[in-house]
């Protein structure tokens, strides 16, 4: 996987300890910084204060306090450039219709592999410096 850039921290939300744990984890030792959220209430507090620190959000769906759309809602509020993964043990193709659509970079329906997460960063590696080269162009 290519490098991420610098300051590239990553909030985990979801409900099942399990899961947010073992993506923490994951994302720890690949050098990443990473914070976790049990709830949807909390992960829209930290998003409200973290002055746009959260370049990546991996929510699931369906959180008590407020659902994974109210979370990648405030993430995009905090950082218009953040990207949002949605995941999810409850997938529908209306759910992963309208998670692009509001703006989710990608939808992983549960069990996912650390396969399928390395994917979505290394597509994100990939793609955050050119959109950052490009906001700077179109800045100038």
């Amino acid at each position: 996987m290519p490098p991420l850039p610098a300051r590239f921290d990553v909030l985990v939300v979801d409900d099942d300890e399990r899961v947010r744990e073992l993506v923490m984890s994951y994302l720890s030792s690949q050098g990443i910084p990473v914070t976790g959220a049990n709830d949807g209430a909390a992960a829209i507090s930290l998003l409200q204060r973290s002055n746009g620190r959260y370049r990546l959000v991996v929510t699931d769906l369906n959180l008590p306090g407020a659902d994974g759309f109210a979370v990648l809602h405030a993430a995009r509020q905090a950082n218009a450039s953040c990207y949002v993964v949605i995941v999810t043990g409850y997938a529908s193709l209306d759910s992963a219709i309208l998670a692009v659509r509001v703006g989710a970079y990608d939808y992983l329906t549960k069990p996912f592999s650390l396969g399928q997460l390395d994917v979505i960063l290394t597509r994100i590696a990939d793609r955050a410096p050119l959109e950052m080269e490009n906001r700077e162009l179109v800045q100038t």
